[in-house]
């Protein structure tokens, strides 16, 4: 699948949270980078990511939610930044990380886990998802992938 038919179908879901949530929900979508239009992906890689920032992140929040969608390119390799406002603790942030790194959790189901393995088995092990602590307050999750097409 194209990135662009991925953003576009990212856009899309945070176009209607952001409808059913107008009074405590901002969306902070960056353009789609020209040169990223023919990059392929495997399928649903931004969806859900952006899911679990609003429904973990800023969802309860009772006003002024963010959610931020940004693109970072370094050397050969894009970088699809999401990141909420929410309040996140350090300790979950590290538990998550040591749960993309470790290789038991091939089986794991949640949606970034899933969507990390899946990048690496396409790109390499250099590629996948890392997350850290947004300035946002919330949670960071940054998409390394390949710019080159495969």
């Amino acid at each position: 699948m194209w990135l662009q038919t991925e953003y576009n179908h990212a856009k899309t879901y945070l176009q209607i949270q952001q409808m059913r949530f107008w009074n405590r929900l901002s969306v902070d979508l960056e353009d789609f980078p020209k040169n990223a239009e023919k990059i392929t992906v495997p399928r649903l890689i931004l969806q859900p990511i952006l899911e679990n920032a609003f429904n973990h992140g800023v969802r309860n929040l009772p006003e002024n939610g963010l959610i931020r969608l940004r693109f970072n390119q370094k050397e050969n390799n894009l970088h699809i930044i999401i990141d909420d406002n929410g309040n996140i603790d350090d300790k979950i942030i590290h538990k998550l990380s040591e749960k993309l790194q470790n290789n038991e959790s091939i089986r794991e189901t949640t949606g970034p886990i899933n969507i990390h393995k899946r990048l690496q088995l396409t790109f390499g092990m250099e590629y996948g998802i890392t997350l850290g602590k947004s300035d946002l307050g919330g949670l960071m999750v940054d998409i390394k992938i390949p710019i080159e097409k495969i």
